[in-house]
């Protein structure tokens, strides 16, 4: 029985639980919000799909003591949705994540947690900190999906074949290393050149750090693109497959830089983060790395100063 929790029952939290049912990924699905009733709204909701789901899926309304056997806990909790900055969200977002994190701590709740809440990278780190978890944040999971799909668009090419990735904060450090951008198996600069395509770095990673804020301004918030990159996720530690997923993780010393979450390429199975093999980046995009690094640090120790 492949069990899933999600704690925030908003268009997140709901669009995880709707990607797993789905994608067959999970037999049980326990909600939980705040907000009286919706959860169980979201639960009646998502039970009449259950007929043309892959295979039955148990939905639930709960609470937390309810999570003690889940095997995965998703944190889709969070403050007010900042539109141009995910920092902005950064005092709201740890006092939920310091709530939530004693109520972990008395669920018994043993399993891997997942973060969403913004900022991905600090949340994932002070919910790791603060639960003794195995705790892993979506991270840039959700932007290297979109360096797919635009890429994808740019160069006449199928998603599917393109090997790319956002690394870095979920924010505005993060960065593309186009030296290990792969089409078809080809180098990225190799296939521009046969191709004859002319393409501007900087003009493209400028729209996929915005593309979210273009989808705020049209409605309130994402939600098919992270439910999905979260349940892909799931999905890997569930059937232990070892797929190259970038995730936000605690840096042990990959490409020179410890101390803090941030998302690199790493290989996803049964316990979660299983290894993180270094891609051999060029020395700018290690210095962008870094960089990025400094900032979700920095954010960190200003997140636990908020919260005093």
């Amino acid at each position: 029985m492949r069990k899933v929790g999600i704690i925030g029952s908003g268009h997140v939290g709901s669009h995880v639980a709707s990607a797993l049912a789905l994608r067959g990924i999970a037999d049980e699905i326990v909600l939980l919000d705040t907000a009286p009733g919706k959860a169980n709204g979201m639960k009646l909701d998502l039970e009449d799909g259950t007929a043309y789901y892959p295979h039955n899926v148990i939905v639930k309304a709960g609470e937390y003591s309810d999570f003690a056997d889940a095997d995965i806990l998703v944190n889709a909790a969070s403050g007010p949705i900042q539109k141009d900055d995910r920092t902005k969200e950064l005092k709201a977002s740890m006092c939920v994540a310091q709530d939530i994190a004693q109520k972990i701590r008395a669920s018994a709740f043993s399993g891997i947690l997942i973060s969403i809440s913004n900022p991905c990278d600090v949340i994932a780190q002070y919910l790791a900190k603060e639960t003794g978890l195995n705790v892993l944040g979506t991270g840039t999971a959700l932007d290297s999906a979109r360096v797919k799909v635009e890429l994808a668009k740019v160069l006449g090419a199928d998603p599917h074949s393109i090997q790319g990735y956002s690394f870095g904060e979920h924010g505005n450090s993060q960065f593309i290393p186009f030296s290990v951008v792969t089409v078809c198996g080809i180098p990225f600069a190799d296939y521009l050149r046969q191709k004859k395509i002319l393409f501007n770095a900087d003009e493209f990673l400028q729209w996929i750090k915005v593309k979210a804020w273009k989808i705020f301004d049209a409605k309130p918030c994402t939600e098919f693109g992270i439910g999905n990159a979260c349940a892909e996720i799931i999905q890997a530690i569930f059937t232990d497959s070892r797929t190259m997923l970038p995730v936000s993780s605690m840096m042990k010393g990959e490409y020179g830089i410890s101390g803090m979450y941030l998302s690199v390429p790493r290989i996803i199975g049964r316990s979660g983060v299983m290894e993180t093999l270094e891609l051999p980046l060029t020395s700018e995009e290690k210095a962008l790395l870094k960089k990025s690094g400094e900032t979700v640090a920095m954010n960190f120790e200003r997140g636990l100063e908020l919260l005093h």
